[in-house]
């Protein structure tokens, strides 16, 4: 990784930055085993992990695509064992993205990100935030996030059961009667599926409570592939209301209009960083956006990194495979579902032909 946090300087360094500092060049090649082992002893107390913390980095120097020397800091034990705690984002086995975005503030790729890092000054010139701030928030995130893991047992073949039952919470007239069986062009699976859901009630009431967007099987499946366990991101439902509407504001009053995914996480990190700093109130966060938009432009651009962190990136996704999995050991797979649609569609014909063969039961009623 790129950046680091400093104790002694109490701040987010590049660690190119970081060697000028020290006063070695980075911009000359050197072999990390010829540096001063004082000063080895030095960086591997000084610099943590941005996110969980973890201390000991030592400095790793590559060569970037145009041979130029890369300098990282690197988090590891003498047998080469990652010392970054299990769920940190940057541990090395983890999949990239899975939870939330990562992202340098301090780069300029677009006007809007331009226009958003300008505020970011702003706050920082008058101490609104601050470094300690800014890592701060990343480890409160990591605690929550360690705190609620959740173990994934969903599979793709379940999603059929799951969904059916998800939209009849917007129709639930699908109820049988024997009269019905004289259309000839009547439509059995529906009322099958219908008895397949009057079987497990307390399900059907659950699912009937969720926010779940469509996810594919395909996604799923994929997505299964990289984790046996996900973050239980509901448990900020509350944070992440609150971040859509002081972003539904930015972007109706603030003639910000976001293009792509980077500018969206780019402004995500940054309301992220002004909510936690009001402990995720509205109309604080709001009162100290609009100051923020109409105090005059920073003096000087801060010298130092600051790595963002947008955690809501992945959220309705996130959110959706959590309430399907929620429920997964009582869904069907999709055999079993066809099964018991067809076995449920056998037992409303016998119900047709004891109603239609009834001496006591008038052909012509509803009721």
């Amino acid at each position: 990784m790129d950046i680091g946090y400093s104790t002694e300087l109490k701040k987010e360094v590049s660690a190119r930055d970081y060697l000028s500092l020290l006063g070695i060049n980075p911009e000359r090649r050197l072999n990390v085993g010829d540096m001063d082992d004082t000063l080895l002893t030095f960086i591997r107390h000084d610099i943590c992990c941005p996110s969980c913390g973890v201390s000991g980095a030592s400095m790793r120097c590559q060569s970037d695509n145009a041979g130029q020397p890369l300098w990282q800091f690197l988090f590891v034990d003498q047998e080469n064992q990652c010392l970054h705690e299990p769920d940190c984002w940057f541990k090395a086995s983890q999949s990239e993205g899975e939870v939330c975005k990562t992202l340098r503030l301090d780069k300029t790729p677009s006007n809007n990100t331009v226009f958003i890092q300008s505020l970011l000054h702003k706050a920082i010139e008058r101490n609104l935030l601050t470094q300690d701030v800014i890592f701060n928030f990343k480890r409160w995130f990591f605690y929550v996030k360690s705190n609620n893991l959740v173990k994934l047992t969903i599979t793709p073949d379940k999603l059929k059961h799951y969904y059916f039952l998800y939209c009849r919470k917007a129709s639930k007239g699908d109820a049988f009667h024997p009269k019905m069986s004289e259309l000839s062009t009547l439509k059995w699976d529906v009322f099958g599926r219908h008895r397949v859901a009057l079987l497990d009630n307390k399900l059907s009431e659950t699912i009937a409570h969720h926010h779940t967007s469509y996810i594919s099987k395909a996604e799923l499946s994929a997505f299964l592939q990289k984790s046996a366990t996900l973050f239980d991101v509901r448990v900020l439902s509350y944070e992440y209301k609150v971040l859509l509407s002081i972003k539904m504001f930015a972007v109706t009053h603030m003639h910000l209009v976001v293009k792509d995914k980077e500018e969206d996480a780019f402004l995500d990190a940054f309301l992220c960083l002004l909510l936690f700093v009001n402990r995720w109130h509205y109309h604080h966060t709001l009162s100290m956006l609009i100051d923020l938009h109409n105090a005059p432009q920073a003096y000087a651009v801060p010298s130092f990194k600051v790595l963002g962190l947008s955690p809501f990136c992945h959220y309705p996704f996130l959110s959706s495979v959590l309430n399907i999995n929620e429920v997964s050991d009582r869904l069907l797979s999709e055999q079993a579902l066809k099964r018991e649609i067809i076995e449920q569609i056998a037992y409303l014909k016998k119900e047709s032909l004891y109603w239609n063969g009834s001496p006591s039961t008038p052909a012509n009623r509803l009721d």
